[in-house]
């Protein structure tokens, strides 16, 4: 959808300065693709999925660094060239001195190839 509109934008000569999937009112109407997630813990915490698309980290008290992945597959239907938006939130609970707050990232994924090398 976003290709066609842009594809249209340069046909007529209009140059945008923002990636079209980037725009709030055209995001609305990208589908959602299940892309089964999950998340790992590669050093300094613990990582327990609480239901499914929430997971809680715990970091270990003594870690001075902590690390983790996610992870995720790329939906059946996905073509070489298509662009996926990943969005991840993570929610931190009020503790003494701060309050609750939610940090959210868009992240992009660019399907070149739908082999896998081992």
């Amino acid at each position: 959808m976003a290709q066609g509109i842009t594809d249209t934008l340069r046909a007529v000569g209009a140059k945008s300065n923002v990636t079209l999937y980037l725009l709030p009112g055209l995001r609305q109407g990208l589908a959602t693709v299940p892309a089964k997630p999950k998340v790992k813990a590669k050093r300094g915490l613990e990582v327990k999925e609480r239901e499914p698309g929430v997971w809680l980290l715990r970091p270990d008290e003594r870690a001075e660094t902590t690390s983790l992945e996610i992870s995720g597959e790329v939906p059946a239907g996905a073509k070489a060239g298509d662009v996926l938006l990943v969005n991840v939130a993570a929610t931190y609970p009020r503790i003494k001195g701060r309050a609750a707050r939610t940090v959210e990232f868009l992240e992009f994924v660019f399907v070149t190839d739908k082999k896998l090398e081992r």
